[in-house]
């Protein structure tokens, strides 16, 4: 048999191998192509890493000089940096710009060192600077200008002043540049209707009370009655408590106030009274207790925030207050237009501005004069003692600086007129021509005296009353002094009063006779919700006004001294509707175990037998700074020296767009959302 053929094995081995190569190559041109792809993935991935790295390193060096800047603009003393803002060349190279001639700790800026923030590895900071910059944000080209300032009386956030902070990162492969807008804005205490900066502020009315304003307590809040509405935000930075503070005697069972839908009170944002830092101020005087109010520095300026309205004590050490551009500085008396004295003798003595010079003559001088009664006197039922009064006939001031504002205001930058009144012999014993009977008599400078009456003796207790305030100047006007203050009558509402400072007139029992009432004064319901009643009469505008004192005690319409002796119910001290238009900063008496405070409800001071179908109007705004350390008496329970009028309080907007005149502008600094190039 003839064999078949033989099989060709090495061909069939050798297209075996050609195509396992061929399986090989492919699958290494696959693993080549994923490795490719991969290492491009990884590589792009790792960028991303370092530029997010790099972005999170340039925000927090700009965190770092947000601290430095913020301190610096609050530690200048300079009334130019303090007022316009720091330059370019001040701020990177610590080169004052004139008329400066030195910048604040801690310029210059210094990029934040490793130990401050650590510097991730493979990341550098290439460039960074803090620069001034215009309200829309455009750089400012000098190195030697300020920022431009947004004012503007329609601005509810005062003269900001804006700068652009940046840090250039790089990182491998790349760099990134992080800006973020740093702002300064200014801030009013007046933005609410309540400014407290008392540890506790307490707020339990009796009879129904509606708040259509913002309350800020830099505190601890105590609300202890449903009969309490609050309409607007509620803010503190301690703790809200729906009771009554620890060892207040008059609490009884707490009931829970009313707020709206979904905003009750919260903890807020701290809101700065001054640009004073808090910590220069004597610590005895802001705790709230009053019984440890003493020196304990012997820094007799820096003790709490009624130096505000209090003047420079010479040689008795450093004025933390010595800071704003306004006056340089914080004190309402360093702002003031003119500057009151009284002594105990009864003699006035006037300065105009700054000037160490008294004022002997010149329009004003004699129409400033010729307002100002001294020698007067009121029981005060709260104080339990008689008050020796300094009249001031505002509606005679009125008609002079209507007549010539540019003459009376004068300090300030056209900011209205600041009158600071102290009669400075509180504490001391003195007599006084009585409650009535006495005449006036004009004495050597031109200010009204008086003789005759019956006399009485003040042990301690000196005022500022304020008398004819139915118009106030189309400037504006405010008055600031440590004495208590008296606001009797309507106030700022264009009502007018038959009260005259002259020669000869004579003081009785009876009550000043008030015309034009305003409708507040009229309407017998209270407003229900946001509504309120017309808090002026005819064509009268009404004005910015404030009263910065110890203490503020309102006398309505029908208030009458020869009375103030009387039984509360023996219907001589019976009241009539009031009218008064004014934010007022005050102090109180603390609560104790043996005595509440008053609360808000009893911030102004009263003294008169209201009622509950009675009205006193405010239309303004409230500031409880400091201990009242002359206007001492404690709060007592209603109809032992007062009874309560139907409370209708509104918060007046119009003090959101234009400060009181002389009164600083505080400052919160923010920075803006970053953004990258």
């Amino acid at each position: 048999m003839k064999p078949g053929p033989v099989p060709n094995t090495h061909s069939e081995s050798a297209a075996a191998l050609l195509a396992v190569l061929f399986v090989i190559a492919i699958m290494a041109s696959a693993v080549a192509v994923i490795y490719t792809v991969t290492t491009a993935e990884g590589r792009l991935m790792k960028r991303t890493v370092d530029r997010t790295r790099a972005i999170a390193y340039g925000d927090g060096v700009i965190q770092n000089l947000f601290d430095q800047w913020r301190l610096a603009l609050s530690n200048t003393q300079d009334p130019t940096q303090h007022a316009s803002g720091l330059t370019y060349n001040e701020l990177m190279s610590g080169t004052a710009t004139s008329p400066a001639t030195s910048v604040p700790s801690p310029l210059p800026l210094k990029a934040p060192t490793s130990s401050q923030i650590p510097i991730p590895a493979g990341l550098a900071l290439t460039a960074w600077s803090v620069r001034p910059a215009d309200p829309y944000l455009n750089l400012i080209a000098d190195s030697a200008t300020r920022p431009t300032p947004e004012n503007g009386t329609n601005s509810r956030m005062r003269v900001r002043t804006f700068y652009i902070a940046s840090a250039t990162v790089s990182f491998r492969g790349g760099k990134v540049t992080v800006e973020r807008p740093f702002v300064r804005s200014g801030r009013n205490i007046f933005d609410n209707f309540l400014f407290s900066t008392q540890p506790v502020t307490e707020i339990n009315p009796g009879a129904s009370m509606y708040i259509n304003g913002t309350i800020y307590a830099g505190g601890d809040l105590y609300t202890g009655t449903n009969s309490l509405n609050l309409q607007q935000d509620v803010s503190y930075t301690g703790n809200w408590t729906i009771g009554y503070a620890p060892g207040d005697p008059h609490a009884s069972s707490p009931s829970t106030p009313k707020w709206p839908s979904g905003d009750a009170p919260h903890a807020g944002a701290q809101q700065k009274l001054l640009d004073t830092p808090l910590s220069s101020l004597d610590p005895n005087f802001i705790d709230g207790i009053s019984s440890n109010d003493a020196d304990s520095d012997s820094n007799l300026n820096n003790d709490g925030y009624h130096e505000m309205i209090e003047d420079l004590k010479s040689g008795s050490g450093t004025d933390p207050l010595q800071i704003d551009s306004s006056g340089s500085s914080e004190r309402l008396s360093s702002n003031a237009d003119y500057r009151i004295y009284i002594d105990a003798s009864n003699d006035v003595t006037i300065y105009k501005g700054a000037s160490a010079t008294a004022m002997t003559s010149g329009a004003d001088y004699t129409a400033i004069m010729g307002a100002i009664t001294t020698n007067t006197t009121l029981s005060d039922g709260r104080e339990n003692d008689n008050v020796r009064l300094v009249n001031v006939d505002v509606g005679r001031i009125t008609n002079a600086v209507n007549a010539a504002s540019d003459t009376y205001d004068t300090v300030g930058n056209n900011d209205g007129l600041l009158l600071y009144i102290d009669d400075t012999s509180a504490g001391t014993s003195v007599t006084t021509r009585g409650y009535s009977g006495y005449t006036t008599t004009a004495t050597g400078n031109g200010n009204l005296t008086t003789t005759g009456g019956t006399a009485r003796t003040s042990t301690s207790k000196r005022a500022i009353r304020l008398v004819n305030g139915g118009s106030l100047p189309t400037v504006g006007f405010a008055v600031a002094t440590p004495n208590p203050v008296y606001i009797q009558g309507e106030y700022n509402s264009g009502a007018t009063t038959n009260y005259s400072s002259t020669t000869g007139g004579t003081s009785t029992a009876s009550a000043l006779t008030v015309t034009n009432l305003p409708a507040s004064d009229a309407s017998g319901a209270y407003p229900s919700g946001t509504s309120a009643p017309d808090e002026t009469s005819g064509t009268y505008v009404k004005k910015v006004a404030a009263i910065a004192a110890d203490a503020v005690t309102i006398l309505s319409n029908k208030w009458s001294d020869g009375n103030s002796t009387a039984g509360l119910t023996s219907g001589s001290r019976n009241p009539s509707n009031t009218t008064v238009n004014t934010a007022i900063v005050a102090g109180n008496v603390p609560t104790t175990t043996s005595a509440y405070s008053g609360g808000l409800e009893n911030f102004p001071r009263l003294l008169e037998n209201w009622t509950s179908s009675l009205y006193l109007t405010i239309h303004g705004s409230f500031s409880l700074l400091y201990d009242s350390e002359q206007a001492t008496g404690v709060w007592q329970n209603t109809g032992n020296y007062y009874n309560a009028p139907s409370r209708r309080w509104f918060f007046d907007t119009t003090l959101q767009d234009k400060n009181p005149p002389g009164f600083p502008v505080a400052y919160a600094y923010s920075m803006a959302a970053w953004t990258l190039k």
